[in-house]
């Protein structure tokens, strides 16, 4: 079976993650999409964030309504830096044909990663293209199993997202119902 894996810190997951999702699912034939919070990035060692357990139940409110969308808790349970390699190798376990979703900008930092050609070796990796970011990354790699994928342009960040918030700002239509309701109710990225 062929599957998708989203990772991220997903703070806050918003719509945008989940059109992609849905958009390459449909494209290459997914099965399924599994998103995968990240308990503590390597990339995000000391940048502040939202508590684990809410960013793992922004994106449980989220993915609710598309019985195509799995969340998966191999590191948001971890408590040291998860890396990539780490959790494309149990998903290896299987006998599933993995596709590993990533965004054109984080392919740029793909070199760096923990065991980038082992990572390549585990899985597709589907490149989705982000506007406003002219090689989306493709002089980095260059393997069969990187694939570029177009997708709407969809020019939402997590940044924004709590930047509008600390500013008073509307965030509807940019994240789930739910989650928005979420994020006023436990008041966050006010400060």
């Amino acid at each position: 079976m062929k599957i998708g894996l989203l990772g991220g810190t997903f703070d806050p997951i918003h719509v945008g993650h989940l059109i992609i999702a849905e958009w390459i699912r449909e494209s290459w034939g997914l099965k399924k999409i599994i998103f995968v919070p990240a308990a503590l990035p390597p990339h995000k060692k000391n940048v502040k964030m939202t508590d684990k357990k809410d960013r793992w139940e922004m994106v449980k409110l989220s993915i609710r309504d598309n019985p195509k969308f799995e969340i998966s808790d191999i590191e948001i349970n971890e408590e040291n830096v998860s890396f990539t390699v780490d959790t494309l190798k149990e998903f290896s376990k299987g006998d599933d044909e993995i596709y590993f979703i990533i965004g054109g900008d984080s392919l740029k930092e793909f070199p760096t990663w923990k065991d980038p050609d082992e990572i390549i070796r585990l899985s597709n990796i589907v490149v989705a293209r982000r506007p406003n970011h002219e090689d989306n990354g493709k002089k980095i790699i260059y393997s069969d199993k990187v694939i570029f994928s177009d997708s709407p342009e969809i020019s939402i960040s997590s940044t924004q997202i709590r930047e509008r918030v600390r500013e008073g700002k509307s965030i509807k239509y940019l994240v789930h119902p739910a989650v928005e309701e979420y994020i006023l109710k436990k008041g966050f990225y006010k400060s």
